[in-house]
This record gives C-alpha cells, structure tokens and sequence, in this order.
C-alpha cells in the first residue's frame, strides 16, 4: 500500500547521502516522512501529495518555524521523487511564494555565476541553497529601490537594507547578511562595486545577557565536604581544583582537565 512511499522517501535519501547533506538535514527528512506514514497508517490513507501538503498544514501551529519548513521541504521532495523516479528539483514554490524569492533577471547571471563558485569551493548543498536565498533577498530588496545595476550600490543603501530586513532571531540575520557579504566581495573582485563596499555590511554578532547561576549554601557545604573526606590522589586533586575555584571566583569553564 505504501511501496511508492517508501521507495520515493529511500530515493530522496540516497540523493541526500550523494549530495553530501550533513547529519542534520538528513535527520530532519527522517523524522517527517517517518511521522507523515505513521498518520497514513492509522487511517488506513493511500499516499498522496494533496494528503502530505494537508496534513503538513495542520502541523503549522504545533511545530517551530524551522521544523514546519524542514517537514514540508521533505515531502516535497518525496512528491518529486515518486513523479519522476528521482530528485529532479531542489527548489519549490508553496502556493504564492513561487513569486517570492525569485532572482530578478537582470542579477541572475551574476548570482548564478556566485553560486556556482560557491560550488567549487566544496560547499555542502545545503550552505549553497542559504546563500542563494540571502542574495536573492538582497538583490530582491535593490530591486524595490530601482536599482539594476550593482555598480549603483552604495553604503546608505546597505544601510537601508540593514533596517528593513526582518528575521526572527538577531543570529538568523547574521547569518543571512554574512552571506550577502560575500556576495558583495564577490562582485568586489571583479571590480563591480568598490572593494571597501563590503564593509558596510555589520560583522558583529549580537551580544547576549543572561542572568549568573551562583552556587547555593547547600552546594558550597558540599563541596568542603568532599575535600574533607577526600583520600585518594584523584579525589585530592578534584578536592584541591574545587576549593581553589570555590575561593577565587573560578567559573567552570575556566577549569580545564
């Protein structure tokens, strides 16, 4: 009943394994089609991508936003795979994001040129596809402005893009303007825009505050303990490494073995 299934979710695998997908991708794939057959067999379903992009859809609220795009990516391609008999595609649109990050035309030779480079530097499939995604919006976003030449890009244009970019985590967007500014160095070596231009993209990672975790009365009377009733050289040099740490602020990270 779920041959097709199967062999289409074990042809995706093997492309992914081929491609040289790290472990997590790979996990991410098992987990959904895993879950997905699972939900067929316990109403008795037959397979189909109408079924899959249903049920993916019904996930959307219960899953994190990475987990949602991970599941439904996975079916895609299994969809792709059971059509055709292998992977085919690697890049598919969802209702109207077809239109969404799609190159403008007039950058696509350049982009694909970047990709491309990319590629033969030995990048992972899956570092490609976030760098084709970080410029498209970049170029997507000079688009907006009227600007189709990358001769025409300037520091208070990156400014601008800086401002209006929106993502979910301060990490995600350093990680998405990373990419575009390779991009930019890039198109800097083949003395399209300025060398310095690069620069103008922020480099810097966001900075976290979190709140100390300080020993209690109870851990610190432990540990004394401990050093008191130590005997054997290991207890003894643990004994002595705690209690100094203990005395002179030491964090555990400062401790090496």
């Amino acid at each position: 009943m779920y041959q097709q299934y199967d062999k289409a979710a074990q042809t995706v695998l093997d492309y992914l394994i081929e491609q040289g997908f790290s472990r997590t991708p790979r996990k991410n794939f098992h987990r959904a089609i895993r879950e997905f057959r699972r939900y067929l067999e316990e109403r008795c379903l037959e397979y189909s991508h109408s079924i899959a992009k249903a049920w993916v859809k019904t996930l959307e609220p219960n899953l994190t936003r990475t987990t949602f795009l991970s599941f439904r990516r996975s079916l895609a391609l299994v969809d792709d795979a059971a059509r055709n008999g292998s992977v085919t595609n690697v890049r598919f649109s969802y209702d109207d994001e077809s239109l969404k990050y799609r190159v403008p035309e007039c950058y696509r030779q350049l982009l694909d040129e970047y990709i491309e480079r990319r590629r033969q530097d030995g990048n992972q499939p899956s570092t490609i596809q976030m760098d084709s995604i970080a410029c498209t919006r970049f170029l997507l976003f000079l688009q907006s402005k009227k600007i189709t030449n990358v001769a025409f890009i300037t520091p208070e244009i990156v400014k601008d893009y800086h401002t209006q970019a929106e993502h979910r985590t301060a990490e995600g967007k350093n990680a998405y303007i990373y990419r575009i500014r390779g991009f930019v160095r890039f198109l800097a070596m083949r003395k399209l825009v300025p060398e310095t231009l690069e620069f103008a993209f922020a480099t810097e990672k966001a900075s976290r505050v979190s709140i100390v975790t300080t020993l209690s009365k109870e851990q610190v009377d432990s540990i004394r303990t401990f050093g008191e009733k130590s005997s054997s050289p290991s207890e003894l040099r643990s004994a002595a490494m705690t209690i100094i740490a203990l005395r002179m602020g030491f964090r555990s990270v400062d401790i090496c073995n």
